[in-house]
């Protein structure tokens, strides 16, 4: 084992590190003698270093201690720790030769965390063949960059014994809040959560979630001493649900007992409040006219001044949201130094452009020793789940919050890091130790843990870097996701097709990007690495509909118009759609398990193209253009209104296809569905296609296997995949959907049915 291979295997890149020939013992024989008290911690390091040894051998051959710095024993150790960054995550790890012979490590660090990670770091250095272990000369002193360093969203709650392992630190756990059947205030806790992390050495923030959609939940029908009044026109509005009169002294009150059930909690030692998401003014005598966000703060801070009476060590953080984002400055300004402040904004942190993130205002508030966080993404978007490979990204973004001193950073991946495994340990490096590798060094580092050929993976990432980092800065995804005069049916008049992307980014040279991608899926196909193939496919695809679109747009908005070059822009989109579908859905499940039933978001991204081919389509149809057969476009089967619904607000739709399927054939097929702009959404709970035989006998004979979820104001429109089997001419056709919906009394809920073969 050569000793740069020994470097790569370890991730993050510890400050300073010293590898050289080391020596093969039989596992059994190597001793972990660890500090007396067993904290959860230690038991962790204790569980990590067993897998390589043995913690109850009598005579061992190796013996690894595990204990804290003592000034005057370990007086080196200490000169080099005493004063670096978050030496409460500090350690040492340092080889002992006795008479020659190399037969022991000394772990030294200040706290049970620092023993951990420095265990993390020797369990991946040490290399386990069987029954025996290759254990390197090793000297490393090692501290990370960044306080707390984290994630929140996807399956982060769930991921920490993997995570962890990175020194990933830091975590958001969501606590409910709500109130008991007399209005009484009530807190719930995710302990799992708590003790896991615990266990893992990471630092949990309490969390209560925006504040306007507390009452989403339906308990404040009960506590009318705390709603707002809100403006007419916010109270018509179909997703309306009462927000909180931030001026009452009843929810300061509320909110006071709400802090009390979390800080009363000896796992939690902080408390983190997410602004509202959405300005909810209130309009009551004392609080009209005054500005929201500053009443929100405000009253965090007085119910924050009481609990530290009661709990004095209890910590609060601020977090603020993109509907607070023109008072950033007053809102900082407000928070007594024991308070922390966290920068998220939906449009502006959650966002892969190459510019800086963090504000002025807020490097304002770091210089005044302010403790300042931040939300980014880490992927190509927060809505859609892209295939991205991002050294130079995540490098840029972590560069700059190393330089701005940030405490807290807490990436955003969704829905799943098995979508984002490499931009995530990236992340964690460069958080940790941003002047160790390079982004060539981690993309091989990252390659050789992994069993790929490294300068090929190399020569991929440099290929993609541009195409790929344009692709998401563009924010091409995401704007279609949300273009709902191009996308969505019913939402706008016929005429409206000016299908404007105000805020897309333009992409320079697409060409030559295009070529520079193609290259690197040479590259991938060469190297056998499917998810790389699928990658590159993805960004190509991507380019060329964004090549598609845009000319199209550009074309309409003519005086005089080419049907020609139209024609030529759809199908040219179709190939893209086409392309896209099939890599997103075999990337999908390649990197989590055949047969998964893809998480929503991944089949929005998947059809994204095939709705804005619907939107040309609709094009077409209004200026009389004949484009021939299309059954990759949505095909109109029917509609539903709240008359549907029984009064438990269950309905059953039924619409028949056969005509429909006999026409195009065996295939995958999508169930199309478009919300109507009105009071509720609606619940999917099942959908069946069902044979009805000569004899008149019925039986579901395919089904939708994706995951089944609400149409609403929210999530305007979803595609659901269904494969079905070549139509018996004998038989008819019925596409069944159990729903349910009426979540207002006296309501409307109105939606549109399509279907389409892709």
């Amino acid at each position: 084992m050569q000793n740069k291979d020994i470097i790569k295997r370890i991730i993050p890149l510890p400050r300073n590190i010293k590898v050289s020939k080391g020596i093969t013992y039989e596992a059994s024989r190597i001793k972990i003698e660890m500090p007396g008290e067993k904290t959860p911690p230690l038991k962790t390091a204790s569980r990590i270093l067993g897998r390589f040894a043995n913690p109850g051998q009598i005579c061992p051959d190796f013996i690894i201690t595990l204990r804290f710095i003592n000034k005057d024993r370990d007086k080196a150790e200490y000169k080099i720790l005493k004063n670096v960054k978050n030496r409460d995550q500090a350690y040492s790890i340092k080889s002992i030769s006795n008479k020659g012979i190399y037969n022991a490590i000394e772990i030294t660090a200040f706290t049970d965390v620092g023993l951990l990670y420095a265990a993390v770091t020797l369990s991946q250095a040490v290399v386990r063949n069987g029954l025996k272990a290759y254990i390197p000369v090793l000297f490393i002193t090692d501290w990370p960059e960044i306080p707390y360093r984290g994630q929140w969203g996807g399956n982060s709650n769930c991921d920490l014994h993997w995570t962890f392992q990175y020194k990933l630190n830091a975590i958001d756990g969501k606590v409910l809040v709500s109130a008991d059947k007399k209005g009484n205030p009530t807190v719930v806790h995710n302990e799992r959560l708590y003790r896991e992390a615990a266990a893992y050495g990471v630092d949990i923030m309490a969390t209560i979630p925006h504040l306007e959609q507390i009452s989403k939940r339906g308990f404040l029908e009960k506590r009318s001493d705390v709603l707002n009044v809100p403006s007419p026109e916010r109270e018509g509005r179909s997703d309306y649900f009462p927000g909180l009169c931030m001026s009452k002294q009843a929810t300061e009150d509320m909110i006071l007992d709400w802090f009390r059930g979390i800080a009363e909690n000896k796992s939690v030692g902080k408390i983190l409040i997410w602004l509202s998401e959405e300005a909810t003014p209130c309009h009551c005598d004392i609080c009209k006219g005054d500005e929201p966000y500053q009443l929100e703060t405000a009253c965090l801070l007085r119910a924050y001044t009481r609990l530290k009476n009661e709990y004095p060590k209890i910590g609060l953080g601020i977090m603020l949201s993109q509907g607070s984002f023109a008072v950033t400055k007053e809102i900082a300004a407000m928070l007594p130094a024991d308070v922390s402040l966290t920068y998220y904004d939906g449009g502006r942190t959650y966002d892969s452009g190459k510019y800086p993130m963090i504000l002025p205002v807020l490097r304002k508030f770091i210089q005044k020793n302010g403790k300042l966080g931040v939300y980014p993404q880490i992927t190509h978007s927060w809505r859609t789940v892209f295939p991205w490979t991002a050294p130079a990204f995540i490098k840029y973004r972590c560069d700059e919050f190393v330089k701005a001193g940030l405490h807290r950073v807490i990436g955003y991946a969704v829905p799943s890091n098995r979508y984002h495994e490499f931009n995530l340990m990236a992340f964690a490096e460069w958080l940790w130790n941003p002047k160790g590798r390079k982004t060539n060094d981690f993309t091989a580092a990252y390659a050789h843990l992994n069993n790929i050929p490294e300068s090929e993976f190399v020569k991929f990432t440099k290929l993609m870097e541009r195409p790929a980092w344009q692709l998401a800065e563009s924010k091409l995804m995401l704007r279609l996701t949300y273009n709902f005069s191009l996308i969505l049916r019913g939402r706008v008049e016929l005429q409206d097709h000016r299908y404007e992307m105000a805020e897309l980014v333009e992409i320079q040279k697409p060409d030559k990007l295009i070529r520079n991608a193609k290259k690197a899926l040479a590259i991938a196909r060469k190297i056998e690495e499917r998810d790389l193939v699928y990658e590159a496919k993805c960004v190509i695809a991507g380019l060329k509909a964004y090549k598609c679109i845009t000319g199209f747009i550009k074309e309409i908005d003519k005086k005089s118009i080419s049907t020609e070059k139209l024609i030529r822009y759809y199908k040219e989109l179709k190939k893209s759609a086409v392309i896209m579908r099939k890599s997103i859905i075999g990337w999908s499940e390649y990197l989590t398990m055949n047969g998964t039933v893809p998480m929503r978001r991944v089949v929005d991204t998947s059809m994204i193209f095939y709705r804005v081919l619907d939107g040309f389509k609709r094009y077409f149809d209004e200026t009389n253009v004949q484009i021939g057969d299309t059954p990759e476009t949505v095909y109109p089967i029917g509609e539903w209104d709240k008359g549907i619904f029984n009064k438990s607000g269950c309905g059953v739709l039924k619409f028949d296809i056969t005509k429909y399927l006999k026409k195009n054939g065996k295939g995958t097929y999508y169930v199309s569905l478009d919300f109507i702009e009105s009071a509720s959404g609606t619940d999917f709970n099942r959908i069946t296609l069902d044979e009805i035989q000569p004899g008149g006998g019925e039986k579901p004979v395919s089904f939708v296997r994706a995951d089944l979820k609400r149409l609403s104001v929210w999530g305007p429109w979803i595609e659901f995949p269904i494969k079905i089997e070549k139509p018996n001419i004998m038989c008819d056709y019925i596409l069944r959907m159990d729903i349910s919906g009426l979540d207002k009394d006296a309501a409307s809920c109105r939606g549109l049915v399509g279907m389409r073969k892709v």
